[in-house]
């Protein structure tokens, strides 16, 4: 007489080819989702110097000058969440006198931004990420654009 086999759940080698299998995807798809969190917070210190360049064409505006703004807005980003990866700082030595500036968003260090390098603004709405993290902006930098 013959018996009837009901097999209930699966073998051990189905269940580690499923587990292999998730595992390659995860390796290949970890590195990009990585790299995708890592490039909305540039854009979020891109975006906070926008709005910190903003903040100091209106200041001018009103004051006729640079001087004293201080406080004008957020210095560190993102500005509407509790942890932040970017400090803003305005790079001109002295704002009494200025009629230019360099605006910079620097990682903060020990966040997973950290070795990101830093992005400027400046005066004339030019954009530069200095990738290698140098503090110098050169050719082999690259623009907001291709970052």
């Amino acid at each position: 007489m013959y018996r009837i086999s009901t097999r209930r759940g699966f073998t051990l080698i189905e269940l580690l080819v499923v587990v292999a299998i998730v595992a390659v995807i995860g390796a290949i798809a970890y590195p990009s989702y990585a790299d995708s969190v890592k490039h909305s917070r540039r854009l979020d210190a891109m975006s906070g110097l926008e709005g910190l360049a903003l903040a100091l064409a209106r200041y001018h505006t009103e004051n006729g000058t640079y001087a004293n703004a201080v406080d004008i807005y957020p210095m560190q980003t993102p500005i509407d969440s509790g942890t932040k990866y970017y400090d803003l700082a305005v790079v001109t030595e002295d704002l009494t006198a200025a009629t230019e500036y360099i605006l910079r968003a620097k990682p903060i260090d020990g966040t997973s931004q950290e070795g990101d390098g830093s992005i400027e603004l400046n005066y004339a709405n030019q954009r530069s990420w200095d990738e290698d993290g140098n503090e110098n902006i050169s050719d082999t930098d690259k623009d907001w654009d291709r970052g």
